[in-house]
């Protein structure tokens, strides 16, 4: 990880409200956070720093979540940094098209901030958070 004390995340998802509560939520959880509006802006991101876990929204303008976590695992192979994936379609074809993308996990929108978390900290083999 890029700071053992303090994971680097990247969290991409158009809708402005909910990416700063995302952001808020994660960095009040202990980690740091950058935020970008969509897949592209996540392609140029790591290119300056390689996260630890990217948060990737599906349905984005440019490039969407799936097309960007393809992008990322084809370009870092077994070293991509941890994907996962928000989705508000729940069906057995999304949870195949993020695994398929690349993503370790999908979650479908809404959810309570603490199951994001405590999903995060899972995919980055850290205990749960009781705080929250």
């Amino acid at each position: 990880m890029a700071d053992e004390a303090k994971p680097y995340l990247l969290v991409a998802d158009d809708d402005d409200e909910l990416r700063e509560i995302v952001s808020f939520t994660l960095k009040r959880a202990g980690f740091e956070v950058e935020t970008v509006m969509n897949g592209r802006e996540v392609l140029v991101s790591v290119d300056r720093r390689r996260p630890d876990l990217i948060v990737l929204d599906v349905m984005m303008p440019e490039l969407d979540g799936y097309h960007a976590a393809m992008e990322l695992s084809e370009r870092f192979g077994a070293n991509c940094p941890k994907i996962l994936i928000m989705t508000s379609r729940d069906t057995q074809r999304e949870q195949g098209l993020a695994k398929m993308s690349g993503a370790a996990k999908a979650l479908q929108k809404p959810f309570a901030m603490k199951i994001l978390v405590d999903e995060i900290r899972a995919l980055l083999g850290l205990p749960p958070d009781a705080a929250l």
